[in-house]
C-alpha cells in the first residue's frame, strides 16, 4: 500500500496582491507535521483575507504623518492632505450617528476606527479590515459609478457602514474567539458567519439611502442582472415579463463563472439585501446577521438565520427577487419599446454584433478618411486591444493589445493615447498614472511623462495636441497640455480647474477647444476649456452645471454636445444644447462612449448577456427628448417603498454637508513609537511532533510601515524554550528586519541571540506585464556556548519574476518568467534542519485557448523535517535527507465550463485536462557524480477542477486527480510502477 506524505506552502501570486495561494500535495509520513501547517495556514489566511479646510499657524510637513482624533475616530494622514483630512473629520461625526442607527445603533458597543487617508496610491477605493481595525481611504476619486457624489462623502456612507457591521457582529461566538484570539479571531468569526455579497451589499444600501445618487438608484449598476435574467433584447417582447431560461442560479451568482460573464457580489448583494429590507422590515438583517454569528459554519448559520426571519432559503428570497427585478426592468423597456411614442429607441443598425465572451466596446475614433472605426475592445478571453473596424463591412483588425483594461483610451489622427498605471518600483503602495502614447498606425507606444499623476486623457483631432487630467498629491486638478514638434512630446502649459470642481473626464473638441466633464458641489457638470494661444477666449466655459447622476465622456460636433449618462436611472446617451440636456438614445440595458461623425451617432449599445454590440444611429432621424419629460427610473431600482424609518427624517450624505459643522481640530503629530506597539491578535500554537507549545502575539502598524511578532515557545519534551521579538520595517529600501531572544534548556542558564537581515523588493506593473524582483540578505548572533542548542531561523532568498496576463479566463501566465533561490535554516532543539533551493519556470502560450505550457528546472537539499515539498518526483518516495533535481514540462488545457454545483459543497466553474512529464535526479546528499546517471522519469495524466467550497465564494481550489507512470527503480518503487496521484491548490480572491 502506498504511503501518503502531505506538506503545504503558502504563495503570494506577484501579480495580484489580493490573492493568496496554499499549496497542499499528497504524497506520506509526517501528517502531524501537515496538521500543524494546516492550522496555521488557515489562521494566516482567514485573517488576511480581511473583511473585506480652517486657517492654521503652521505648516506641515507633506511627507510628514499626523492625525486629528474625534470621538469617534482618529484620521491618520500624510502632511500634503491636511485639508482633506480636516473635512472626513468633521464629515465622519456629523454622518456617523445616520450610518450606525441602521444597525441598532444605540444597543451596540462603537469602537473607536483608525482612518488612514493616503495620497499616493493610483486606485479609487477604500477598505476596512479587522486585523488591524481601521479603514484606508484612498484620495483618487472613482467617478465611474458615483456620480455626483462627493468622494469622501461617498466612502463616509459606504465604509462607515462596515465599521458598524462589524461592531454588530463582535458578539456571541465571534467575541469568544475575539477573547481568546484578538482581532484575528473576530475576522475569522466574521468570514465564517456571513457572506462577502452581504457585507457589501449591505454597504451600498447604506450609500443609496444616504445619498440621491447612490448606486442603487443607477441603471448602470443593475444593467448586467438585467441582461442576464431578462436575455437578448432582440428577442424581447412588450408585456411577456418571462425571465430568461438561461438565468444563472444563485450559486452562479455566489460564486462566480468562467462560462460567462457574472457581475460581482457586489450586485447580488444589493438587491437581495433591499428585497429582504422591502418584504421584511427594516431590522431583518439586523436579527439575521446577528443569529448567524451564533453558528459561524460556513453558510449553516447563515441558512438557519434567514429561514428563522423569513420562513425561506435564501434561494427562494433568490428566485422572488428575480420575479420582482424582472418585472420592474419589464415596465422600463416597454416605457421605450417601439412604436410607443415619444420614448421608443431609434432605429439601431448594428456595426459589429455582440460576441460571445461578454464583449464590450470602451473609446472609439475615426481614420481621417471616415473609413475606419478606432476602437478599445474587451473580452473575458483576451482582455484589452485596440481594433480597426471597417464601417461598411463590421470586419475587425487588430492593432495593440498591451493595454490596462481600466484605463480609457484617446484617438486622435492615427494616433492613441491612454494612461498607464506604474507602480513604483521599490516604495509599496506608490504608484503614478504616466502618459503613454502610440506611434502612427497605433502598433507601438511609449510613455511620454516622468512621475506623473495623470487621471485622464485626451487627442486633439489631428493627434498633434494632448491634454491630460492630472492630480497633484495635494489632490488639486489640473490640466496639462502637451504639443508634439519635431519628433518629440513637450508640455506646454498647465491650466489648474477652476475652484469648487474635480475633474472626471477630458475628451478634445474642434478648434483647439477641451470639454471637462467635471464635479461639482451639487452634482456633475461639463466645462469647456479653451488654451491660451487657440481660437476664441482663453479660460472655462460651463456648458451645464449641477446636473444629478453620472457624466462620462463628452464630444462635440454640429454644433451640439453629446456624452454618455446614468440620469434617472437611464445609462443612455445625452444632448447638451443651449444649457439643457436631452436624451437622444436610451440602450436595452445601457449605452455608452458615443462619436459622431458625419451626422452618425456610432455608440456602445448593452444588448445581450453576452455583453455590446457597436451600433449606429442617424442623427437627422432621432427626436431627442427633453430632460424633464423623460420618465424617472431611479427611485424604481432603488425600490423606494419603505426605504425610511416612519417618522425619521432621512439623512443625505450630500446634502449634510452644507451643515457640517467645521471645528478647528487639533493636529498631532504621528510618529513610529506610536504606531508599532499595539498587539492586536494572538495566535496559540500546539505541536503534537514536538510536544511543544507556543503563542505569538501579532503587531501590525495602522499605516502598514511596520510589524512586530513577540513568540514564547516551550517543548514539554526537551524542556527547551524560547522567547523572541521580530519587528519589520515594511516601507524601507532596503527593507530592515530586525530579531532578538533568549532562550535555553531546563535547570540551564538563558542565552541570548539575534539577526539583522535586509530585504531588497522591487516590482514593477504597467498594467499587463508585472515584474518583480526581490532579495534577502542578514548576519546572526549565538552565544558560542549554545551555537550547537539555540539558534534563529535563518533565511535567504532572491526572487525574479515578470508576466503577462490575458483575459479573465487565464489561470496562469500567457508569457512569462520567474526564478528563484532560497536558503532556509530552522533549528530545533540539538536538530538542525537546512534547505537549499533554486527554480527557474518559463510559461509559454499552449497553442490553444488559454492552454498553457510551462517548463521548470528546480533542485533542493534538505534535511531532517525539511522535506523538498515542490521539487520531489511524482512517484518516488522521498528519502531522509534528498537531493532532488528536476525538469517539469506541464500542459493544461482547459476543456469545460461545466458551473456544476453538488449539494451546495462544491462549486465546479472549470475542467481542464492536465499532462506533465517529469524527470530528476535523487540522491542522499549531492555530489558531482549524481548526474552521472540517468535521471528518474515519471509521467502524469489527469483533470483539474476549479471549484469553491461550503459557498466560500473567496476561497477557490484546484483539485487536480489523475494517474501517473514511473519509469525508474528508485526508492520504495518497483519499475514500471503506476501511482494515483492527488493535489490540492487553493486560492483567497479578494
Amino acid at each position: 500500500m502506498t504511503p501518503i506524505v502531505a506538506t503545504a506552502r503558502l504563495i503570494v501570486q506577484e501579480q495580484d496582491k489580493s490573492k493568496y495561494y496554499i499549496d497542499i500535495s499528497a504524497c506520506s509520513q509526517c501528517m502531524v507535521v501537515l496538521m500543524k501547517k494546516i492550522l496555521l495556514l488557515s489562521w494566516f489566511v482567514t485573517a488576511f483575507f480581511g473583511l473585506w479646510g480652517e486657517d492654521r499657524t503652521e505648516v506641515l510637513d507633506p511627507e510628514g504623518w499626523y492625525v486629528i482624533q474625534t470621538p469617534g475616530f482618529e484620521i491618520i494622514f500624510p502632511g500634503a492632505i491636511e485639508k482633506d483630512a480636516r473635512y472626513a473629520a468633521d464629515l465622519l461625526e456629523a454622518t456617523v450617528d445616520a450610518v450606525y442607527s441602521r444597525v441598532n445603533g444605540e444597543k451596540i458597543r462603537r469602537r473607536r476606527w483608525s482612518i488612514v487617508l493616503s495620497n499616493t496610491s493610483f486606485i479609487p477605493n477604500g477598505y476596512v479590515t479587522v486585523a488591524p481595525r481601521k479603514s484606508h481611504w484612498y484620495e483618487l476619486p472613482a467617478y465611474d459609478f458615483i456620480g455626483g457624489t462627493e468622494w469622501y462623502a461617498m466612502l463616509a456612507s459606504h465604509e462607515t457602514r462596515h465599521m458598524a457591521q462589524f461592531d454588530h457582529l463582535s458578539a456571541g461566538f465571534v467575541s469568544v474567539l475575539r477573547f481568546f484570539l484578538g482581532d484575528y479571531g473576530e475576522a475569522v468569526g466574521i468570514n465564517g458567519a456571513l457572506p462577502r455579497w452581504y457585507f457589501e451589499g449591505d454597504a451600498v444600501l447604506t450609500e443609496t439611502l444616504l445619498s440621491r445618487e447612490g448606486r442603487g438608484r443607477s441603471g448602470e449598476f443593475a444593467n448586467s442582472t438585467a441582461a442576464l435574467l431578462l436575455g437578448d433584447y432582440s428577442l424581447y417582447r412588450p408585456g411577456e415579463t418571462l425571465l430568461a431560461r438561461d438565468r444563472p442560479t444563485l450559486p452562479q451568482m455566489v460564486h462566480r463563472s468562467y462560462h460567462r460573464y457574472i457581475p460581482s457580489h457586489y450586485e447580488l448583494g444589493y438587491h437581495l439585501v433591499d428585497h429582504v429590507r422591502r418584504h421584511y422590515g427594516e431590522d431583518a438583517w439586523n436579527r439575521i446577521s446577528a443569529g448567524a454569528t451564533k453558528l459561524p459554519v460556513p453558510a449553516l448559520g447563515l441558512t438557519v438565520a434567514v429561514r428563522k426571519e423569513t420562513g425561506k432559503s435564501v434561494s427562494e428570497l433568490y428566485a422572488d427577487m428575480e420575479q420582482e427585478f424582472a418585472a420592474i426592468w419589464d415596465n422600463r423597456l416597454e416605457s421605450f419599446a417601439p412604436g410607443t411614442e415619444p420614448f421608443r429607441f431609434p432605429d439601431w443598425r448594428p456595426v459589429i454584433p455582440p460576441g460571445a465572451s461578454w464583449t464590450r466596446y470602451g473609446s472609439k475614433g475615426m481614420s481621417p478618411d471616415g473609413r475606419f472605426l478606432y476602437l478599445t475592445r474587451y473580452d473575458l478571453d483576451t482582455g484589452t486591444r485596440i481594433v480597426q473596424a471597417d464601417t461598411a463591412t463590421g470586419d475587425l483588425h487588430e492593432l495593440y493589445v498591451n493595454i490596462a483594461a481600466a484605463s480609457p483610451v484617446s484617438f486622435g489622427g492615427t494616433r492613441a493615447a491612454w494612461i498607464t498605471r506604474v507602480q513604483d518600483p521599490i516604495v509599496p503602495d506608490t504608484a503614478y498614472g504616466e502618459i503613454t502614447v502610440s506611434q502612427p498606425g497605433m502598433t507601438r507606444a511609449g510613455v511620454i511623462s516622468n512621475r506623473g499623476r495623470y487621471y485622464r486623457v485626451a487627442l486633439s483631432p489631428d493627434g498633434n495636441t494632448l491634454a491630460a487630467l492630472s492630480y497633484s498629491f495635494e489632490r488639486e486638478a489640473s490640466v496639462h497640455l502637451y504639443q508634439y514638434s519635431d519628433g518629440a512630446w513637450q508640455i506646454s502649459g498647465v491650466e489648474p480647474l477652476p475652484g469648487g470642481v474635480q475633474g472626471a473626464d477630458i475628451s478634445a473638441a474642434p478648434d483647439g477647444r477641451f470639454l471637462v466633464t467635471v464635479q461639482e458641489p451639487g452634482g456633475m457638470g461639463v466645462r469647456e476649456w479653451t488654451p491660451r494661444g487657440g481660437s476664441g477666449t482663453p479660460g472655462w466655459k460651463a456648458l451645464v452645471r449641477n446636473i444629478p447622476g453620472q457624466l462620462g465622456q463628452a464630444v462635440e460636433a454640429g454644433g451640439a454636445v453629446y456624452i454618455s449618462g446614468d440620469m434617472k436611472g437611464i445609462a443612455g446617451i445625452w444632448k447638451i444644447e443651449d444649457g439643457s440636456l436631452f436624451l437622444v438614445t436610451p440602450g436595452a440595458y445601457g449605452a455608452r462612449l458615443p462619436l459622431v461623425h458625419d451626422g452618425r451617432m456610432y455608440f456602445s449599445n448593452y444588448v445581450s448577456p453576452e455583453g455590446e454590440s457597436l451600433d449606429v444611429i442617424d442623427l437627422s432621424v432621432v427626436r431627442a427628448v427633453p430632460f424633464d419629460a423623460v420618465p424617472d427610473f431611479s427611485e424604481a431600482f432603488f425600490y423606494q417603498e419603505n426605504s425610511d424609518t416612519p417618522g425619521v427624517e432621512p439623512v443625505f450624505v450630500p446634502e449634510k454637508l452644507v451643515s457640517i459643522e467645521r471645528k478647528n481640530r487639533e493636529v498631532k503629530p504621528y510618529p513610529l513609537v506610536r504606531r508599532i506597539p499595539h498587539y492586536h491578535s494572538r495566535i496559540p500554537m500546539f505541536d503534537l511532533s514536538t510536544e511543544s507549545v507556543s503563542l505569538s502575539l501579532v503587531s501590525d502598524d495602522i499605516l502598514g510601515t511596520t510589524s512586530m511578532t513577540t513568540m514564547g515557545f516551550y517543548s514539554f519534551d526537551t524542556g527547551e524554550w524560547l522567547a523572541t521579538h521580530h519587528i519589520e520595517l515594511l516601507k524601507t529600501f532596503p527593507r530592515i528586519i530586525v530579531g532578538a531572544g533568549v532562550g535555553g534548556e531546563k535547570d540551564a542558564a538563558p542565552q541570548p541571540s539575534g539577526y539583522v537581515r535586509l530585504g531588497f523588493p522591487v516590482t514593477m506593473n504597467n498594467g499587463k506585464w508585472q515584474t518583480g524582483m526581490n532579495g534577502l540578505v542578514g548576519i546572526q548572533a549565538t552565544h558560542e556556548d549554545q551555537r550547537e542548542r539555540i539558534e534563529f531561523p535563518v533565511s535567504y532568498s532572491a526572487r525574479y519574476s515578470t508576466a503577462l496576463y490575458e483575459g479573465y479566463r487565464s489561470y496562469q501566465p500567457y508569457l512569462g518568467f520567474t526564478a528563484s533561490a532560497g536558503f532556509s535554516h530552522l533549528p530545533l532543539g540539538s536538530v538542525h534542519d537546512y534547505r537549499a533551493s533554486g527554480t527557474a519556470a518559463v510559461y509559454l502560450p499552449g497553442g490553444i485557448r488559454h492552454g498553457g505550457f510551462a517548463l521548470t528546472a528546480a533542485a533542493a537539499h534538505a534535511t531532517g523535517m525539511f522535506n523538498t515539498e515542490v521539487f520531489f518526483l511524482p512517484g518516488y518516495a522521498p528519502t531522509a535527507a534528498p537531493f532532488v533535481s528536476t525538469l517539469s514540462a506541464a500542459w493544461d488545457i482547459p476543456i469545460a465550463y461545466p458551473d456544476f454545483n453538488f449539494l451546495h459543497l462544491t462549486f465546479t466553474k472549470r475542467r481542464r485536462l492536465g499532462m506533465y512529464a517529469d524527470a530528476g535526479w535523487i540522491s542522499a546528499a549531492p555530489s558531482a557524480n549524481v548526474y552521472s546517471r540517468s535521471p528518474d522519469l515519471s509521467v502524469r495524466v489527469g483533470l483539474i477542477d476549479d471549484a469553491t467550497v461550503l459557498n466560500l465564494e473567496f476561497l477557490e481550489l484546484s483539485v487536480s486527480y489523475g494517474a501517473g507512470y514511473t519509469f525508474g527503480d528508485y526508492g520504495a518503487f518497483d519499475a514500471g510502477r503506476l501511482f494515483p496521484w492527488l493535489r490540492l491548490t487553493g486560492s483567497i480572491v479578494n
